[in-house]
């Protein structure tokens, strides 16, 4: 395990619920088609719910750390958890979250093995006639899924398979962010400070800027209109 940086954001709390509405789609669908005619539907990463139950189990650490993952969610303005300010501004806070390697890991194993199933040239390569097999009917299964559409207005149009995995996708992304100088800094200053509002140094403040900016950019592909909010 090792400590992250999130976004105590609503977007990315979306971003969650958006990829749980898949895994739990497939899970449905392998146990609905197990107790029909026995197992062996999916690709080996997506079965048994081991990724689903990975996702759900960093979605109860985001919980019980970010205000955006209650139900319902707080509001900024409401939280009482610590603040962080720079130059007299609030600026969206960045939670500190121990996330497993394996639940990430298993993840990415899922997202992988999903991708290959939307690669048809890539899927059809497979050597092994019972994966492939399992690749072919996990496409289909992604071609029928329908999503909860809740999760997705204000889109143009209702999500393809690509838009569906792309939630996932950056869901892992975030949770995995590489570490750097700027991250150690920010680790430092809310780790010294786990229950009171932190005002950032000009040094931290700019450390605090760029790790925003990567964040951001896995959020909302860099939306400058979101990034106001950091």
């Amino acid at each position: 395990m090792s400590w992250r940086l999130v976004p105590d954001d609503e977007a990315f709390a979306l971003m969650y619920r958006r990829a749980e509405n898949l895994l739990q789609g497939l899970s449905r669908v392998e146990h609905s088609t197990a107790a029909e005619a026995g197992p062996g539907l999916l690709p080996t990463a997506l079965t048994g719910g081991e990724a689903l139950g990975a996702l759900q189990r960093a979605g109860e650490v985001l919980r019980d750390a970010l205000d955006a993952f209650s139900v319902p969610p707080d509001e900024l303005g409401q939280s009482t958890r610590p603040r962080v300010f720079a130059e007299g501004r609030q600026r969206m806070p960045l939670r500190i979250v121990w996330i497993s390697h394996a639940a990430i890991e298993t993840l990415a194993a899922a997202l992988r093995v999903i991708n290959l199933a939307l690669a048809p040239v890539d899927r059809a390569a497979v050597l092994d006639p019972d994966q492939r097999r399992r690749l072919d009917d996990l496409a289909e299964l992604l071609d029928d899924f329908a999503p909860d559409l809740d999760l997705w207005t204000g889109t143009p149009h209702p999500p393809g398979r690509k838009e569906l995995l792309q939630p996932l996708a950056r869901l892992i992304a975030l949770l995995d962010l590489p570490g750097d100088d700027d991250t150690t800094v920010l680790l430092a200053v809310l780790q010294a400070n786990p229950d009171a509002d932190v005002e950032l140094t000009t040094r931290q403040a700019a450390a605090y800027d760029r790790v925003a900016e990567r964040i951001n950019l896995l959020l909302t592909d860099g939306d400058p209109l979101h990034q106001i909010l950091f």
